[in-house]
């Protein structure tokens, strides 16, 4: 069987069950393949401190434009990340694609749920938030345009945080992660074969000096996890407000819910036309939300990028409960080309489309 046979049949038994996955990685774990993903994980299997060294010569390799990784930095994310995948309870199987939804374990997201609506029926702050390539570039201290956040100047290049700005963002960004219940961050296979900047994220969670057991690994995609399992619809019932680009009207799931408030913002630059070209998110928006009277009880649903996480950080302090689901507002209001991993797995948003 040729490399090629070898992955895809890798990753069809993964998406069957874990007792495939195991089966197919003991075959395969004698070839060329084992080179490439962690197939001790799917065999229950610890991972060597010699395979911890090679995953972290991988890492190191990569090349990103925003932030070189140094040998310790690296060796330093291979260890957490390995640490938390043997956690009894890790989100995705680590025989997939980097941008895989099938192979999740269902019990887990329901777990969380279970969570976020004990939070809601007491009336205690909770939030679950998620980092991906664009904030943990952002928390090694690069690209002060906050990804678009900050507006177009008059030249129509994005303008960037001053100096003073961007410190006091930081300190405000890490505070809000410290208190939330959840930080969902990339996984391993993640961090090794998707975006290049990913890495960045377990790095900067650790000098944030985040608890290690409020860290979840692959929790970068509970969101799409959320909608795959269907364990979402469990929230919207609940649902007080969403803070993000989308008028709920034009969310199918909960377009027919008057009752559910907006705080809108400007969408992602990239992706969202304006009538306004100096549309800012940071400028326009972001001190009225972290503002806002959020009150005790409230589910609010945020896809609002990096500002959204110190959202969530407020509507908890206020003894209110946000689950930060990001690119689903686009998902549910038909559109597939906002994100990489939606691009990767269009079917999810069939429901969605006309």
């Amino acid at each position: 069987m040729d490399h090629t046979l070898q992955v895809h049949w890798l990753f069809a038994a993964s998406r069957v069950n874990a007792t495939c996955a195991d089966s197919a990685a003991r075959v395969l774990s004698g070839s060329a393949i084992a080179d490439e993903w962690p197939l001790e994980f799917a065999m229950g299997e610890q991972i060597s401190e010699e395979r911890v060294a090679y995953f972290a010569r991988q890492l190191h390799a990569l090349d990103s434009r925003y932030y070189p990784f140094t040998d310790d930095e690296a060796l330093t994310v291979i260890r957490l990340l390995v640490d938390l995948q043997q956690d009894p309870s890790p989100i995705r199987r680590q025989t997939v694609p980097w941008h895989e939804v099938d192979a999740i374990d269902a019990a887990y997201v329901e777990s969380v749920v279970d969570g976020v609506l004990a939070a809601v029926t007491s009336r205690t702050g909770y939030s679950l938030v998620r980092l991906g390539d664009g904030e943990g570039v952002v928390m090694r201290g690069q690209r002060a345009n906050l990804g678009g956040a900050v507006g177009r100047g008059p030249d129509g290049h994005l303008r960037e945080l001053d100096d003073d700005e961007h410190e006091q963002f930081l300190a405000d960004l890490t505070a809000s992660l410290l208190t939330a219940d959840l930080v969902g961050i990339p996984d391993l296979v993640q961090c090794l074969h998707g975006p290049v900047d990913t890495r960045t994220v377990p790095l900067s969670v650790l000098d944030a000096g985040i608890d290690r057991e409020r860290i979840v690994s692959g929790g970068w995609y509970l969101h799409l996890a959320l909608e795959a399992t269907g364990e979402i619809k469990r929230l919207l019932p609940h649902l007080t407000g969403v803070i993000g680009p989308v008028n709920p009207r034009d969310m199918r799931p909960i377009a027919d819910r008057t009752d559910v408030e907006w705080l809108a913002v400007p969408g992602e630059i990239f992706y969202y036309d304006y009538d306004n070209a100096s549309a800012s998110h940071w400028d326009d928006c972001y001190r009225d939300i972290m503002a806002y009277p959020f009150e005790p009880g409230q589910l609010w649903l945020v896809g609002a990028g990096t500002l959204g996480k110190m959202y969530c950080g407020a509507i908890r302090a206020a003894g209110g409960v946000a689950i930060d689901i990001g690119a689903l507002f686009d998902l549910w209001s038909g559109r597939a080309d906002t994100r990489g991993e939606v691009r990767q797995n269009p079917w999810i948003t069939l429901p969605y489309r006309d």
